[in-house]
């Protein structure tokens, strides 16, 4: 069954954009696979990428013309779906970008049904971070943006209460993104690829922006603090606003420089082998809405360390890692324990969280969640 046309704005679906560009072009291919069709608009992406068949790139870079160009792609997708008998519904990734309000105004004058993905935009750090011009956002589109959606689609029950506590009226449906499942052999990858298990060295990973939102100022400090014996750290992402300098600075201010390494992005096969070559992933930050990279580490059989910032506690309930508070003696304590355990420890958290994101996170889960919320946004419009 292909019933529905989804149409897809997002403002940048380069890789180095982190968790928006990573979970789109993955969710469509899933969601085909339901029998809904998905398009993408985007104002960036990365040359000869993968998801440009279903893509297409807007070039506007005048804000106040991009809601006429925005409108006419939303007309063409609907006659689009009518010549072939389908619904169409649009879903804007984002939230505060001119981008994604010109969407929110073409699905008002199509009168189409309308998701919204704030993708952690509203929780409280991130409301914070620039609080000014998102002040003035909220009040001259923002807020009328939300309620005029039909559903607002959050990854966590964190999200769901952020969201909540920032204004939002309208339906809330809580749909984590899902995850690609590594292959089952992850452990005996672990003991014939890993440099760090050859050496007997235990290896940290933190794997994502290197922004001051990650807490990573505080990592470096933990890890220094605990110096935990035959361990290395890995902080490996895109560098923001110039923080990897910063961090650099400190690492070698704390005598920690020869254990703790700052490198580029990585994807593709290259990013599966760093998850093979680490035995715990950290994620500290002050505030995620879901933290897609913890799924992508229990994915792999790698158990991970996340802070009460992000949604993970089901680290703990599933003893795959450990969920603890964001500040330095509580990272500390927890590289420590981590450090404690033996290789045969660890590998046993991570198989327990493969199988919970086997049981619980793959895309054809999210995927079927997602194409129940457009049908029903659909016929609740037809009606």
């Amino acid at each position: 069954m292909n019933d529905l046309l989804v149409l897809h704005a997002v403002p940048d679906l380069r890789r180095c954009a982190g968790g928006i560009a990573s979970a789109l072009p993955p969710l469509c291919a899933a969601l085909r696979e339901e029998g809904v069709d998905s398009q993408i608009l985007a104002s960036a992406m990365d040359e000869g990428d993968a998801p440009a068949a279903c893509a297409k790139l807007l070039m506007e870079r005048r804000s106040w013309r991009l809601p006429a160009q925005i409108r006419r792609e939303v007309a063409c997708r609907r006659a689009e779906a009518a010549r072939s008998g389908r619904g169409l519904v649009l879903h804007s990734h984002g939230l505060w970008s001119w981008f994604n309000h010109a969407l929110s105004a073409a699905a008002q004058s199509e009168r189409a049904p309308l998701v919204i993905s704030p993708h952690g935009m509203l929780l409280p750090w991130a409301r914070r971070h620039k609080a000014f011009r998102k002040t003035v956002a909220w009040r001259l589109y923002q807020a009328r943006d939300l309620a005029g959606a039909g559903a607002v689609h959050v990854t966590s029950e964190a999200e769901r209460d952020a969201a909540r506590e920032a204004g939002v009226a309208c339906s809330l449906a809580v749909i984590p993104f899902g995850v690609e499942l590594a292959p089952a052999n992850r452990e005996a990858a672990l003991r014939s690829g890993s440099p760090g298990a050859e050496r007997n060295l235990r290896t940290f990973l933190f794997l994502g922006r290197v922004h001051p939102v990650k807490n990573l100022a505080t990592l470096v400090d933990a890890f220094a603090d605990a110096s935990p014996k035959d361990s290395r750290l890995r902080i490996v992402g895109p560098d923001e606003v110039g923080h990897r300098s910063e961090l650099e600075r400190l690492a070698a201010l704390r005598k920690i420089a020869d254990r703790a390494s700052f490198e580029d992005a990585t994807f593709g096969e290259a990013k599966r082998r760093l998850f093979e070559e680490s035995d715990v992933l950290i994620l500290p930050s002050h505030s995620e809405n879901y933290g897609a990279v913890v799924a992508e580490a229990l994915a792999h059989g790698v158990p991970a360390i996340a802070s009460t910032g992000t949604p993970w506690r089901v680290l703990e309930q599933e003893r795959c890692g450990w969920w603890i508070g964001p500040d330095r003696q509580s990272l500390a304590e927890a590289l420590r324990e981590a450090a404690s355990r033996d290789f045969g420890e660890l590998r046993a958290m991570g198989s327990r969280g493969r199988a919970y994101v086997e049981a619980k996170l793959t895309w054809r889960s999210c995927a079927r969640q997602m194409a129940s919320l457009y049908r029903r946004l659909h016929w609740d419009g037809v009606r």
